[in-house]
């Protein structure tokens, strides 16, 4: 029995060929006519959505694909929402889950909520591709509703995509920090010894909303990009080895991002230490007493995501628990244990300049001496500071290879090794223009600008001038991200950029900088010598 207005699968009010829901013949308690349809309704598994019209389309907004994650449910696997007969209106974002922001909590606890822009409702002559995307933020930070800094504009707005795109994008929140990812032998003996990933479960549970409702906004569930950035992107590359994501999307990229995991002892051994601290380690019933903590002290226990540009993490992440995560999903790469699915896998020139300030060379040798130890001599063999324009700048070059370039490449190679389907590789170099492009190049996260075709937000609050290179790379990486979606080979000859494959040692890629063009091998004598240092 269907709650009226409510549906088992997608079925959009514009679609023809839909069975109407006859309202008169359901006999459930509380179910009542949600209203007249119109151009901005659309039935779901979660009942009918009221969305809201954006310029080049429609937007739903804060939409429920999971049961609020409060009280007996924190530390579960997260619940379906209930279906409300009741038109809901989708208009407006949803709150960011719980987290420790800039020195200040903020946050809701009831945050799994996802967004949905479409250029037009009805169902079109071909179901349009679908971007998925993960936002980052070290595990612990970052929501949907992050703006451009400078700005309200919202950064991760599918509006604008759809605008330049025929796609549809959807945007989801996920639980952060010790609400995510807290690891704890309580909660793993109420889950058959799991515990940890929450986060990653609520990213099962979005696409997995996803796969029954895009047809309904248009969107074609065979054909899901599934990206993410920095955290987001770590996300992605567990979900592309986890059992459970089987089918849930057709292609991934990672935007700066790696494939680490914690081990689950190590975890719980932090969880056992965390438990004490807040007081339940001696409680009758832990995982009860953890469940009552308030939310703001849980985000509390959050670190810096950096710190003098070595990437923290914020001390939480994707666990290998056994059962989301059967084993470290570099290792699962490296052995062809993945979803044999187009990837890109990529990283930005520069991309830990915003986090540091000027550094003398005294600074510089002391960082690496703090770093790396015994090993520091080959370190400053392979970055001396007099190569570079300042220290400052081999410690962003140090770091940036380190955590980010070098990684991409192992990542890339192994996937490349283990599977059949294409990968490729992208270089981001773009600096912005004018006096801010020498003191941070091509930094952390830039490149989203572009993918979310921010450019004009930026400029309407800052006055940034936007170059003809700003605006081919802003074209052609949507470009590319949408033909990845839609299935299409990048590498096709008839492009006008075409997109190499890795060809395994040989790292072709495409770089997006001020010429937009084919290369091979990114930082190469770098990573090599990363590489035996410390082991591909």
């Amino acid at each position: 029995m269907l709650l009226a207005g409510c549906v088992e699968g997608p079925l959009s009010v514009d679609d023809d060929d839909a069975t109407p829901i006859d309202l008169d013949d359901d006999d459930s308690a509380g179910c009542e006519e949600p209203g007249p349809a119109g151009d901005d309704l659309v039935y779901t598994t979660v009942g009918p959505l009221q969305g809201v019209a954006v310029p080049g389309g429609w937007g739903f907004l804060g939409v429920p694909f999971a049961q609020a994650p409060t009280d007996e449910r924190r530390w579960t696997a997260p619940e379906p929402p209930v279906c409300d007969p009741q038109v809901r209106p989708a208009q407006t974002l949803g709150p960011r889950c719980p987290q420790l922001a800039d020195g200040v909590l903020t946050g809701d606890e009831d945050c799994l909520q996802l967004n949905v822009w479409t250029p037009e409702l009805g169902a079109p002559d071909e179901p349009r591709p679908v971007l998925f995307f993960v936002h980052g933020g070290g595990h612990i930070q970052g929501s949907t509703r992050e703006t451009i800094a400078g700005s309200d504009a919202l950064l991760y707005d599918g509006g604008r995509v759809v605008r330049a795109a025929d796609v549809v994008v959807v945007t989801a929140n996920y639980r952060l920090g010790a609400l995510g990812y807290l690891a704890h032998p309580a909660l793993g003996d109420e889950d058959g010894g799991r515990s940890g990933n929450y986060g990653l479960l609520d990213l099962l549970e979005a696409l997995r909303w996803v796969r029954a409702n895009i047809a309904a906004f248009g969107g074609d569930p065979d054909r899901v990009l599934l990206f993410g950035e920095s955290a987001g992107a770590t996300n992605v590359c567990a979900l592309m080895t986890s059992p459970a994501a089987e089918g849930l999307f057709s292609a991934a990229l990672m935007e700066s991002g790696g494939c680490g995991g914690a081990t689950l002892a190590l975890e719980e051994q932090a969880g056992v230490v965390w438990a004490e601290e807040l007081g339940c380690a001696d409680a009758a019933d832990v995982a009860n007493c953890l469940r009552q903590v308030p939310a703001d002290d849980l985000a509390a226990l959050s670190s810096d995501v950096a710190s003098n540009g070595i990437m923290g993490g914020g001390g939480f992440g994707p666990v290998v628990d056994g059962v989301v995560l059967p084993e470290l999903p570099q290792r699962a790469l490296e052995g062809g244990r993945q979803h044999d699915v187009p990837l890109v896998v990529g990283a930005n020139e520069d991309e830990t300049a915003t986090l540091l300030g000027p550094m003398s060379e005294a600074a510089y040798n002391a960082a690496v001496a703090t770093i790396f130890q015994t090993r520091a001599s080959e370190v400053l063999a392979q970055y001396p500071p007099e190569d570079f324009a300042s220290p400052r700048w081999a410690w962003i070059a140090l770091t940036s290879d380190a955590q980010f370039l070098c990684p991409a490449r192992r990542i890339a190679r192994a996937a490349d090794a283990s599977q059949s389907a294409p990968v490729h590789r992208y270089f981001f170099t773009l600096a912005p223009s004018g006096a801010a492009g020498p003191e941070l190049g091509a930094f952390h996260g830039l490149e989203l600008l572009y993918v979310f075709q921010g450019l004009d937000a930026v400029a309407e609050a800052t006055g940034y001038s936007i170059t003809d290179e700003d605006r081919a790379v802003q074209l052609e990486t949507l470009r590319h991200w949408t033909r990845l979606a839609a299935g299409r080979d990048l590498d096709d000859p008839s492009q006008a950029v075409p997109w190499p494959t890795l060809g395994g040692l040989e790292d072709r890629h495409l770089e997006f900088g001020p010429e937009i063009r084919a290369g091979a091998g990114v930082r190469s004598d770098y990573c090599d010598f990363w590489d035996d240092l410390f082991g591909p």
